[in-house]
C-alpha cells in the first residue's frame, strides 16, 4: 500500500507496464490508491485488470472507478469479463481511449463466441463498454451464486 511509482518503476526497470492486475483489499481508498499507481507506471497502450468490480460484497467499488476516470478522461473501461456468476465477480478492463479500438477489435473476433450477445455494450461514463462472459451457447444465461449453493431445505 504504501508502494510509490518511482519505486515500482524501478522494479519495472524503466519500462511501463503492459498489463497490471488489481485484487486489493477491495476498499475504495485502496484501489483508489491502486489505480494511481497502476496510472503512473502504465505503458501507453498497456491495460488494467480490476478484479471484484460488480460484486454484491463490495457494491462501492465501481464508484471508484468512476471518479478515477473522471480524473482521467484518456481512460476507459475497454470491457467487462462477467465470470459466469456472481460469486466470481466481473473484472473490468481499463486502457487509453486511444488504443481502446484495438483491444475491443481484437476482443470481439478472438472471444466472439463469448459475447453477452454480439457486440452487446453498456455505458460507463462517457464510453461505451464492450460485454464479454463464458457463454457456451445461444440463450445461455449467467448462473448466480443461488444456484451453487446447496438446499437446505
Amino acid at each position: 500500500r504504501n508502494l510509490a511509482p518511482a519505486e515500482l518503476r524501478k522494479r519495472l526497470n524503466g519500462h511501463g507496464a503492459r498489463f497490471i492486475h488489481i485484487d486489493g483489499d477491495h476498499t475504495p481508498e485502496s484501489l483508489a490508491h491502486d489505480l494511481e499507481l497502476a496510472h503512473a507506471v502504465l505503458n501507453e497502450r498497456g491495460v488494467i485488470a480490476l478484479d471484484d468490480m460488480l460484486h454484491p460484497g463490495y457494491p462501492t467499488l465501481v464508484v471508484t472507478v468512476v471518479e478515477y476516470l473522471t480524473r482521467h478522461p484518456e481512460m476507459r473501461v475497454v470491457c467487462i469479463i462477467d465470470r459466469e456468476d456472481i460469486s466470481a465477480a466481473a473484472k473490468f478492463l481499463i486502457c487509453r481511449t486511444d488504443v481502446a479500438d484495438v483491444y475491443v477489435r481484437d476482443l470481439m473476433l478472438s472471444f466472439a463466441q463469448f459475447h453477452f450477445e454480439p457486440g452487446a455494450r453498456m455505458p460507463i461514463g462517457d464510453a461505451e463498454v464492450e460485454i464479454v462472459w463464458p457463454a457456451t451457447g445461444a440463450g445461455r444465461t449467467p448462473r448466480l451464486a443461488g444456484d451453487q449453493l446447496p438446499r437446505i431445505c
